[in-house]
């Protein structure tokens, strides 16, 4: 069940002429350091690590002037001595990778004042130097759903989850709205895995049983059972981040994915050019900073155009997506989510 992929936001998501990676002429400001604090794990992690370092690695080969730097927290010392010691090096512009440590980069911020700290996926902190940047993954997932309703021939999807985090209600009420907002007639059958040691093999076989054709793994890892049970059963699967989708081409309908080089791109050329504002900042269609990949010969060309169209829509602001189940429910009171699921 080989399926090419190809990535539609090489086609949707081009940032406009007022979003140019890097300008030249007198308005920026070179030489510019950067550096990179990991979230524990080094840069070859095949996950966030290494995107943001190879993001970085490009802009040097690119850019006269430009240096990264990064340091592991755990493995090269502290947070806040490695963070000293990148300031130290000439880092003016701190990348910070682990959001769940926003109290001590906060502390870390104010021992730095001439840094400018960038922190992926965390809530805004409060300090004059950084800049907390937020993907809105929930864009790409209710994306996912749609697509994933529009390919199902059985009307049956499945969904299955772990801990229930606000983050995880998001991401499952925003893939079970963007269904039935293809299919009216969609069943979608939500399981918690939480409580199994088999990785949900059982739940996504049983899935499988109940006539399921897709089945959504809201937060697992890329070596997923639910996944490997859609490729042994020969049904498609969307994940909700890169590694999911990278690690399970066979069997992968659509992945959201963080696109964070187009981010990164954006607030450095900001920081060159002294136009940075300090503060919370969201990534979603409109900018570029999301994406979702599908399946090329998956859906049907006027399938691909209703999910283009409804990619745009999200793009312009005018659907606005439900984040939680009471929500969800309020808003399709006709839902049918299927036995036992809730």
């Amino acid at each position: 069940m080989r399926k090419s992929l190809i990535v539609l936001a090489a086609l949707l998501l081009l940032c406009s002429a007022g979003c140019s990676l890097f300008t030249t002429g007198n308005d920026v400001n070179l030489p510019l350091q950067a550096g990179l604090l990991t979230d524990g794990s080094s840069v070859e992690d095949g996950g966030i690590n290494q995107a943001v370092w190879t993001c970085l690695q490009q802009m040097k080969s690119e850019l006269s002037g430009f240096e990264a730097h990064y340091k592991v927290p755990g493995q090269d010392g502290g947070y806040s001595e490695c963070a000293a010691v990148l300031a130290e090096r000439g880092c003016t512009l701190i990348v910070c990778v682990d959001g769940s440590m926003a109290d001590t980069i906060a502390k870390v911020a104010v021992e730095n004042p001439s840094c400018t700290f960038l922190v992926l996926n965390s809530e805004e902190i409060r300090a004059n130097n950084v800049v907390s940047m937020g993907f809105s993954m929930d864009e790409a997932v209710y994306l996912a759903g749609y697509a994933a309703a529009k390919t199902s021939v059985s009307e049956r999807l499945g969904c299955v989850h772990g801990r229930m985090t606000e983050e995880t209600e998001r991401l499952v009420v925003s893939f079970m709205a963007g269904a039935r907002a293809a299919n009216s007639d969609i069943t979608i059958l939500r399981r918690n895995i939480m409580a199994q040691r088999d990785g949900g093999r059982l739940t996504a076989e049983e899935l499988v049983a109940n006539g399921v054709d897709v089945i959504f793994h809201a937060d697992g890892a890329g070596d997923s059972a639910v996944l490997r049970v859609c490729e042994e059963n020969g049904i498609w699967a969307v994940g909700a981040n890169t590694e999911q989708g990278q690690g399970n081409p066979d069997c992968m309908l659509a992945y959201a994915e963080i696109q964070i080089d187009t981010a990164l791109r954006q607030i450095i050329n900001e920081a060159s050019s002294k136009e940075l504002k300090y503060g919370a900042r969201t990534f979603d269609f409109s900018n570029g900073g999301i994406a979702l990949t599908i399946g090329e010969s998956i859906l049907s060309e006027k399938a691909i155009t209703s999910v283009n169209n409804i990619r745009e829509k999200l793009a312009a602001g005018e659907i606005t997506l439900p984040a939680t189940f009471e929500q969800l429910f309020e808003k399709y009171p006709d839902l049918v989510e299927g036995q036992g699921s809730r």
